[in-house]
């Protein structure tokens, strides 16, 4: 199963899981599926293909970016 899908079970399910030994809650798996949506298909191989605590601090990253717009 690939990590987005992972993230999505963890937002349907409303709960936490372990990935890559890192502990994912339903909040930063939301937010790494708007990312990873957000993102042209060519890019998202590559932040798919980061681990999973990579993925997690470039889609707060953005998320900080976006909230300092607003």
């Amino acid at each position: 199963m690939d990590k987005i899908e992972l993230m999505r079970e963890i937002v349907n399910g409303h709960s936490y899981k372990e990935i890559e030994g890192t502990i994912i809650d339903v909040q930063t798996a939301n937010l790494i599926i708007k990312v990873y949506e957000g993102l042209r298909s060519e890019l998202k191989d590559h932040f798919t293909s980061q681990s999973i605590i990579k993925m997690a601090d470039i889609s707060w990253k953005v998320y900080a970016k976006q909230q300092a717009r607003a």
